[in-house]
């Protein structure tokens, strides 16, 4: 009986808690799924991560001082950047509600929308909580 009591005061101030977190996770996902709720166009969420041709070549005065050392350790810093790049891609489109090109944008936008119903919800049915919490103590 004292340990059911011990969690569920625990889940109850952790929740309190962690509540603006929370809605701010949910509102800020639903927002990546559908930047129209704040007026942005339809590109405002498409990610440009392809640099131009003409941006990615290196001017030739450049190379000249690079021995082949130095061009295998750029070439490393490189590929461990666009690994970097990729998985921060792959969750910005997993908040979008794209999966391998394919669009789940609606599953996103119902998580959300339930996640912050549960959080509000949840807040509300604390109140009577904490007021006897503190009703107890005086």
């Amino acid at each position: 009986m004292k340990y059911f009591q011990v969690v569920r005061n625990l889940h109850l101030w952790l929740g309190l808690a962690l509540t603006l977190f929370l809605l701010t996770e949910a509102v800020t996902g639903l927002i990546l799924s559908e930047p129209t709720l704040i007026g942005a166009g339809k590109t405002a969420h498409v990610q440009h991560s392809h640099i131009s041709t003409e941006e990615r070549k290196i001017p030739a005065n450049m190379n000249q001082n690079f021995t082949a050392e130095d061009s295998r350790k750029a070439e490393e810093h490189a590929k461990q950047i666009s690994g970097d790049v990729s998985s921060l891609v792959f969750i910005k489109q997993l908040h979008q509600g794209i999966i391998n090109s394919q669009n789940f944008r609606w599953i996103v936008n119902v998580l959300a929308i339930g996640i912050i119903i549960l959080t509000l919800t949840g807040l509300y049915l604390s109140i009577p909580l904490v007021k006897a919490q503190f009703k107890n103590k005086t």
